[in-house]
């Protein structure tokens, strides 16, 4: 079919030509008026038979070949044009058409009989129109077998005949009907409705969008992925094809290394993400699709799939399956499936869709079973208050009791997780002072005792004299020993100098340990007021610098850190600094903040708790900078 061709016969359309047309309205479309096309790139004027006429009119051999050549002319853009360009005449004859046009007829299937006949039958009233009223006719939408094109009609009056631009669609048509039916399934998923009336309607419209055999879902219950909802499927098929778990000869469930159930056939396979998607029936999200299981079958070892597959669906007739996951996050909450007995069904972009749909489908389902708990919880809750206000006496008080234990209940459940993080930090303050107060027994108790001991053993010494080998100098020894042990355990503790001298002291003898502990050389730069924290922040804010110093000794490659305390307004700053190897800061996460001991996460929490913050600010090779912020609070005088 060569560029300019003309069709001069007429057959009737075959049933692979049939049409289905569709007016819409335009907002944005090339300018066309009678006479001209305009392009982005030239402007060529189209003369109609009235210009020919320039010449020798008493000429027809003359005037023929002018007409020729202006039509040749014409043809010129519309052949550099990607999309299809006709050129029909007023009885409906086509005049010309480009190379796009060309292809696209030869991809549909549509002779040249075929487009004589569209064009005659479905196009000439339009035609007529555009070149009666010298209007454009733009945005007409056409079904041409399984392609959707939009076309526009802009007539060149004076040459009697109109130029068709036609651009293919599908895609988009595609894509406006995936639009709608998620929202349908969005519109669903919303009801206020029983999970399976809402699953079945879903499944119904699914199966009814795609024109499959049989549709069902799989959702998780208890170790296994049973059928929830299905459509098309036989009750033996169902009944067969429901439990998924591995049994052994006595009839128990199998389990893997790390006590999950084994899960049969593809569908397992899909649901505990074991695929590849390197294969062509796998994909990135982890669905499983074939049109043709009976080929699939015979061109694939159980290894290629993933582990023996039981291949009922093929026994029972089905050639296309898709198995779809259903999503809530990373979890895999349950499967979407999908039959036909049909070969070809699935392309990539309805599997995409459908992966689409099934993510949307398991947050709902997700949102739904944890919204079930929430209520089950409730329920429990209201069960176990009913038990109990009805073992307590009927009077006003009790009654009035048992409703703020209510409220109460209902609260800690809307607040247990801020509950939980203030008792954190509540047990680190509590903590702290339980090592403050053992280490002050220990000086009271443990301490004076062996003061004691050594004055007795003394004495002892001078009333038997040097010169008698009683070994009091061996227990001295030891007693000294035991002494020193007791002084360190005290100051691991709870640093007295924390307590009696300030934080900047406390900071100082610390320094004194890393530097016989670790080599690390520890300044303090001291700008604030002494003891400008109460009793609970200022020991918290020792114990954080303790650990980042700690930190800096392991980690930092570093032997040198620089603590500095300064004060702004209501707020009270330390920044621990160091210029060792550092890390990226930009890739720091909460999850490493979590580390052994206190912990940079631990600091955070419990720097939170008391009002305060932290900053972490680091790079490779250029070090780190740990920055606490806490409030300034009145001081209780002890």
């Amino acid at each position: 079919m060569g560029e300019g061709r003309t069709l001069a016969s007429r057959t009737k359309k075959t049933s692979s030509g049939k049409t289905q047309t569709v007016k819409k309205k335009s907002t944005r479309r090339k300018k066309v008026s009678a006479g001209k096309e305009t392009s982005a790139r030239n402007k060529p004027t189209e003369k109609g038979p009235s210009d020919v006429s320039a010449g020798n009119a008493s000429d027809p051999i003359t005037e023929r070949k002018r007409a020729d050549a202006e039509i040749r002319n014409l043809a010129k853009f519309p052949s550099e044009n990607p999309n299809p360009v006709l050129r029909i005449a007023r009885d409906g004859k086509l005049l010309y058409r480009n190379e796009a046009t060309d292809r696209l007829l030869a991809e549909l299937g549509v002779s040249e009989r075929d487009i004589a006949l569209i064009l005659r039958v479905d196009f000439q009233h339009l035609v007529e129109k555009a070149l009666s009223s010298g209007t454009p006719i733009r945005d007409v939408e056409v079904m041409v077998k399984d392609r959707w094109l939009n076309y526009s009609l802009a007539p060149v009056v004076e040459a009697g005949y109109v130029n068709l631009y036609a651009t293919d669609v599908t895609e988009r048509k595609q894509a406006e009907r995936h639009r709608e039916v998620a929202a349908q399934v969005l519109e669903r998923l919303n009801r206020p409705a029983q999970g399976n009336t809402v699953i079945s309607e879903i499944l119904k419209m699914l199966k009814a969008f795609t024109g499959v055999d049989a549709v069902g879902m799989r959702l998780r219950k208890d170790d296994d992925y049973p059928y929830f909802v299905t459509r098309g499927f036989d009750a033996k098929f169902v009944r067969e094809e429901s439990p998924l778990c591995v049994k052994d000869a006595l009839g128990e469930i199998r389990r893997d290394d790390g006590g999950k159930p084994l899960l049969a056939c593809m569908c397992g396979n899909v649901l505990t993400g074991r695929i590849d998607p390197g294969l062509p029936f796998f994909t990135e999200g982890g669905s499983f699709w074939t049109n043709s299981t009976t080929d699939l079958l015979c061109s694939t070892s159980p290894d290629d799939r993933a582990g023996h597959t039981r291949n009922h669906c093929n026994s029972a007739g089905y050639e296309s399956v898709a198995l779809v996951p259903l999503r809530s996050g990373n979890e895999i909450i349950g499967l979407l499936q999908l039959n036909d007995r049909q070969t070809g069904r699935f392309t990539p972009r309805s599997i995409a869709f459908l992966e689409e749909v099934g993510s949307s489908i398991g947050i709902a389902i997700a949102r739904n079973l944890a919204e079930d708990a929430l209520r089950d919880a409730n329920d429990l809750l209201e069960e176990r208050v009913a038990e109990r206000s009805s073992q307590l006496s009927h009077t006003v008080d009790v009654l009035r009791d048992e409703i703020a234990q209510r409220r109460e209940a209902e609260a800690r459940l809307r607040n247990y997780q801020a509950r939980l993080k203030s008792m954190a930090s509540e047990l680190t303050l509590v903590e702290e002072r339980q090592r403050r107060h053992i280490a002050a027994d220990l000086h009271d108790s443990v301490g004076q005792t062996l003061a004691a001991c050594d004055l007795k053993l003394g004495g002892l010494r001078k009333k038997f004299g040097e010169s008698k080998d009683l070994g009091l100098d061996e227990v001295r020894g030891l007693l000294h020993e035991c002494s020193e042990s007791v002084r360190a355990m005290m100051f691991e503790l709870s640093p007295p100098v924390l307590h009696e001298l300030g934080l900047a002291q406390a900071i100082e003898w610390l320094g004194s340990r890393m530097k016989e502990e670790h080599g690390l050389k520890l300044k303090v730069d001291n700008r604030a007021r002494p003891k400008m924290l109460n009793e609970d922040t200022r020991t918290l804010v020792f114990r954080c610098v303790q650990e980042l110093t700690r930190n800096v000794a392991k980690h930092a490659g570093t032997l040198e850190v620089v603590v500095c305390l300064t004060c702004d307004g209501d707020e009270f700053h330390v920044a621990v600094i160091d210029r060792g190897r550092g890390f990226d800061g930009a890739a720091f996460r909460d999850e490493q903040l979590a580390g052994d001991g206190f912990g940079l996460f631990s600091i955070r929490e419990r720097l939170n708790y008391v009002g305060g913050s932290m900053h972490v600010a680091s790079e490779p090779g250029k070090g780190t900078r740990v920055n606490l912020t806490v409030p300034l609070r009145p001081i209780k005088e002890e």
